[in-house]
């Protein structure tokens, strides 16, 4: 048991490295960019979003394009803060 605990510990070390290694080469202020980019990207998403799904015939186009706005914002979010790859 103590065997597999360490184990997994390490393989999570490991695993935080690398992705603060392949974190670190990104510039901040391209992440920063990057991150507003899809978090305006997000909003006006989910406006479109809305607006297609009550205005207009087929809603489940609005539906679809208003969880893309979603996924956009809380991508954007850890992106933008330099934490993209922490929660994976």
């Amino acid at each position: 048991m103590a065997r597999t605990l360490l184990i997994r510990m390490l393989k999570e070390e490991v695993r935080d490295q690398i992705l603060n290694y392949i974190l670190n080469m990104i510039p901040e202020k391209v992440r920063k960019i990057v991150g507003w980019i899809l978090i305006i990207f997000g909003a006006v998403a989910m406006l479109g979003g809305w607006f297609v799904a009550f205005f207009f015939s087929p809603p489940e186009m609005g539906i679809i394009i208003f969880i893309v706005g979603i996924f956009s914002i809380f991508l954007g979010i850890p992106v933008r803060r330099g934490r993209v790859l922490t929660w994976l």
